[in-house]
């Protein structure tokens, strides 16, 4: 059993699913989702509980947590923005790793509504790190994108220069 408490924005996703419930099946029995539904589901995170053999019991509007009798399992998940700095820092603490993974991550939108994108993308994540540093993170993760190095020849590295073709890119 791993000791350390994870805390994932953006953790009902693709991505944020399937990474959570590899967490769990690496022996992480202390995670927090904390998500704010616009691209994920609630859903997924269910899903990975029932295969667990997790009961939810809904704490509060935003708040569900699932437990297994059989093994020690925390997992909650939090409905939440990363652009609301207050309750972001309120609900990481005591968390030992956050893994950032919550974005808006669709070029085409980033197009059309550049200024909400850069919102969610650049504040959002400033609002993160700035949570990770006040609650004294020891290990932070950042999941980025290859649009970050646009249209360029494989392989990818990150030494190569960033050559963004659109606002999520940038």
């Amino acid at each position: 059993m791993k000791k350390e408490r994870v805390f994932i924005t953006g953790g009902t996703g693709f991505v944020g699913a399937n990474l959570t419930e590899y967490l769990i099946k690496r022996g992480f029995s202390d995670i927090k989702i904390y998500d704010n539904l616009s691209a994920g589901k609630k859903e997924h995170i269910d899903k990975i509980a029932k295969k667990l053999g997790c009961k939810s019991e809904r704490k509060s509007k935003n708040k569900t947590v699932y437990k297994n009798s059989n093994r020690p399992l925390n997992l909650v998940l939090v409905v939440g923005d990363i652009l609301d700095a207050k309750i972001l820092n309120k609900e990481m603490n005591g968390y030992d790793v956050v893994i950032h993974l919550a974005a808006h991550t669709r070029v085409l939108e980033s197009l059309k509504e550049p200024e909400e994108n850069f919102k969610v993308n650049a504040i959002g994540t400033f609002n993160v790190l700035e949570a990770s540093r006040k609650n004294k993170i020891k290990k932070f993760i950042f999941a980025s994108s290859n649009a970050v190095v646009g249209e360029q020849i494989s392989p990818i590295s990150e030494k190569m220069v960033p050559k963004p073709l659109s606002p999520y890119g940038a």
